[in-house]
């Protein structure tokens, strides 16, 4: 049965940005949003973690989000902030964001997946950095109109370059995916605590204060 959850109060789970239009924190008692778009819209939803600390759990299995956030492409410029806990070390794929035909961020293996989509459709080389899975951890990914990118864990710069583009980026006004967006074999396993994203890319030092935990 498809949930709806429709809520615009203030989180202050992080800094604020003149950037940020979107702030979901599932991590009381009661998740919160603020910003341009209201919580994901859910096939299925679980609340995990406890009394202290509650998060949106994904069972590895069907369980996602649909944000409708067709305007919000991070490849002109934008960024992506999660804090979450992966729960199952062996299975190494799991798609936590995605803007389908366009971009995502998953774990693969021991690694970050950032990659996107371009020409028509087909995958551009993508950006590989290791990370630490085992624990929770807060990740963010700026991406900048002249195509560099920096990625960020935990308040710390894991990784910066140039994507490796020979085609122009795909658009489109398709909604962003939270949990899946390959089938089952990439559903994610385990907490998701907060996502935010912002429609201009944050600077590394704004990166760095938005990803510590």
């Amino acid at each position: 049965m498809k949930k709806f959850l429709f809520l615009a109060s203030c989180c202050a789970a992080f800094a604020l940005s003149a950037a940020e239009v979107a702030n979901f924190d599932f991590t009381g008692a009661v998740p919160q949003a603020s910003g341009k778009y209201s919580l994901p819209r859910f096939k299925k939803t679980e609340i995990g973690g406890d009394e202290n600390k509650r998060s949106l759990y994904f069972d590895g299995k069907d369980a996602v989000g649909t944000l409708f956030a067709k305007d919000f492409h991070i490849l002109k410029g934008g960024s992506v902030v999660v804090k979450l806990k992966i729960a199952d070390k062996k299975k190494n794929l799991h798609m936590i964001v995605v803007k389908p035909d366009e971009w995502w961020l998953a774990r693969q293996g021991n690694k970050i997946y950032f990659n996107f989509c371009q020409g028509n459709k087909q995958a551009a080389y993508g950006v590989l950095v290791p990370c630490d899975w085992s624990k929770e951890t807060t990740i963010g990914v700026s991406v900048f109109p002249d195509d560099t990118y920096i990625v960020c864990a935990d308040g710390k710069v894991l990784k910066s370059g140039v994507l490796s583009i020979n085609d122009s980026p795909c658009y489109n006004d398709k909604p962003i995916t939270i949990g899946n967006g390959w089938g089952s074999v990439w559903s994610m396993l385990g907490d998701l605590y907060a996502l935010r994203l912002y429609d201009e890319p944050l600077a590394e030092a704004e990166l760095i204060e938005n990803t510590k935990l």
